[in-house]
């Protein structure tokens, strides 16, 4: 599951802005008002409607008058602005999506300069591996609530996560129902180990960590057949090097061409 972060100074309970809003609002006002930067850094743009603020009280579990209070009160104190379509925005989110798109647009001309047309052929075929039917398929389940939490669908996710250097193969898939891939946090436990230990499965073994290496171990075969290939092909009708012969003809006295000195 791919997750987007904003910075959160460690301090920021003791900000005087944010110390004007507990003093009014208490911790709870103070809960508010992260889930409301959420929100923000959620939007496309970074802003708040003011007719969502409705919606946006069921979503936060406040009712709509307290939430529009606190929002009010960040508004007053400076911790939000109006724009002047009067949508609320967070100065500091709007500056952090901006940071993060430029870095994107960065990494993207980076790609590109170095790998040209290659980076993007990459990224259409990466993911048209038919194992993923298959795995649903196979294991018709949750691998770790196995079913329970009453969620038909499974998503597909990364044991190892991406963020972390996990690799986008089927060994490091696992189907999760979407409350279990939600709280799974850190956690990078193969769930489907036990589940096969339980319902007496084997996994294919392209489905293993043990699998995965063994087709990396087939494509650098390959690649070093290719090469040896290559090399042998450049080398038709040359004489093939021998430090031993060259040696001998010196130590008897035979040039290299094989003409005989007398």
């Amino acid at each position: 599951m791919k997750r987007h972060y904003f910075d959160h100074d460690f301090s920021a309970r003791n900000d005087q802005k944010i110390l004007r809003l507990r003093y009014k609002h208490g911790a709870g006002g103070y809960g508010v008002y992260w889930m409301v930067l959420e929100v923000m850094a959620e939007d496309t743009e970074g802003y708040i409607a003011p007719d969502s603020i409705g919606g946006l009280s069921l979503t936060i579990g406040v009712d709509v008058d307290t939430l529009s209070s606190i929002i009010s009160d960040c508004v007053e104190i400076g911790l939000f602005k109006v724009c002047a379509h009067g949508n609320y925005y967070s100065t500091r989110m709007i500056n952090h999506k901006k940071l993060m798109a430029d870095f994107s647009e960065h990494g993207k001309r980076g790609a590109k300069a170095r790998w040209g047309n290659n980076s993007v052929k990459v990224r259409r075929t990466k993911n048209k591996s038919n194992e993923w039917p298959k795995m649903i398929e196979f294991f018709g389940t949750c691998v770790k609530c196995y079913g329970k939490s009453g969620l038909e669908h499974v998503e597909k996710d990364h044991i190892i996560l991406l963020s972390k250097g996990g690799e986008d193969h089927p060994s490091n898939w696992q189907p999760l129902c979407a409350k279990c891939n939600a709280s799974k946090g850190l956690d990078m436990t193969d769930y489907r180990i036990a589940f096969c230990e339980k319902n007496s499965l084997s996994m294919p073994p392209l489905w293993t960590p043990h699998g995965q290496c063994n087709a990396i171990r087939v494509e650098k075969r390959k690649r070093k057949e290719n090469k040896q290939a290559s090399s042998n092909k450049n080398n038709i009708g040359q004489e093939p090097v021998c430090p031993e012969r060259d040696e001998l003809l010196d130590a008897i006295g035979i040039p290299e061409d094989g003409s005989l000195p007398f």
